[in-house]
């Protein structure tokens, strides 16, 4: 339970890379356009909940992860039409979502930073929450990665023909999943519905989990770290 290896698919890989960093004050400073404890119309006790929700340090037990097609800077369907039909069905918990603050009534909006003006507008939508280049994404990236632990992506391109940096799941484009410092990222022949379920997807978490048990598996480390692997269209980018 010391040596933790987090293997996370979709928005489950958001999540967890929030586990491996630190935040500091990156995510109180895009919600509010104040000190948590220089906010009006909210008590002690509350201010208390919404500083844990908020400012968080990595979880000293992960010692690597894995990202899996994972939108780590929002997802453009969550913005188009269908939104509008789908936001009311999928919520977040309101205890988890407002610390039990009514934000509309009790929080001035003076208070609130553009971000968090946006979020009590949309309070509970998880789908609209998923909009591309969301300011709490690009804070989350933008945060210190815990030292010391690798982590590595693997991203589907559902048209094997288009160029990796223009190339999508099918849901989620690359450039949303891509994460400076993945040794390595793993591009391959799959949509965002199909990868869990893709041979090469399975492969290469089989040698990612021998690697950090430290033991040896089927492939060199050549083959791990080769350009394109041109039997399975796998393509593996290295730093």
């Amino acid at each position: 339970m010391e040596k933790m290896n987090l293997v996370r698919h979709s928005m489950r890989s958001i999540l967890s890379n929030t586990q491996v960093r630190n935040s500091g004050e990156r995510i109180v400073n895009v919600i509010f356009a104040k000190p948590i404890d220089q906010i009006g119309g909210i008590d002690a006790g509350q201010k208390n909940e919404i500083g844990e929700r908020l400012i968080y340090e990595s979880d000293p037990n992960i010692k690597r992860a894995v990202f899996i097609a994972a939108p780590h800077r929002g997802c453009k369907i969550a913005t188009n039409p269908i939104e509008n039909l789908t936001k009311n069905f999928f919520k977040y918990p309101n205890a988890i979502t407002n610390a039990e603050v009514d934000f509309e009534s009790a929080v001035s909006p003076e208070d609130l930073a553009d971000c968090g003006r946006q979020i009590v507008k949309h309070m509970g939508s998880s789908v609209h929450s998923l909009g591309p280049n969301m300011p709490f994404f690009m804070k989350t990236i933008a945060q210190k990665m815990k030292n010391g632990v690798p982590y590595h992506s693997i991203i589907g391109r559902a048209d094997p023909n288009d160029p990796i940096a223009d190339s999508s799941d099918a849901m989620g484009t690359y450039s949303s999943s891509h994460l400076e410092g993945a040794t390595p990222e793993n591009v391959l022949h799959a949509t965002y519905n199909t990868i869990l379920r893709n041979p090469d997807s399975a492969e290469e978490q089989r040698g990612i989990l021998f690697l950090h048990a430290g033991s040896s598996h089927a492939r060199t480390p050549d083959e791990v770290h080769e350009g394109i692997n041109h039997n399975t269209g796998l393509h593996r980018l290295t730093q």
